[in-house]
């Protein structure tokens, strides 16, 4: 069941946790200096909040994109064409 649940929000997980690593280092005071940026705007709560719901949002929609085209394909399988026949139907 988890390693279910964990295939079908791969993205989501992975969106997740590279937000997590680019917060932690853009708070970082010398990778903060060498960005440009000020010293003292870190972000607030809210941003914060807003900033990793927007990248929880595009995970899902990437994982909903993958759950619809694997049930597409998988529907579409039934009709068992060889790779060699969609070739040369698709490129004469």
């Amino acid at each position: 069941m988890t390693r279910q649940l964990l295939r079908l929000f791969a993205v989501t997980i992975a969106f997740v946790a590279g937000a997590a690593a680019t917060e932690i280092l853009l708070e970082i005071d010398a990778v903060r200096t060498y960005l440009g940026l000020a010293a003292g705007t870190g972000m607030s709560t809210a941003e914060t909040a807003r900033f990793f719901g927007i990248v929880l949002l595009t995970g899902l929609v990437v994982d909903g994109l993958r759950f619809s085209a694997a049930q597409w394909w998988s529907r579409n399988r039934q009709l068992e064409h060889d790779l060699e026949d969609i070739f040369t139907s698709n490129l004469v």
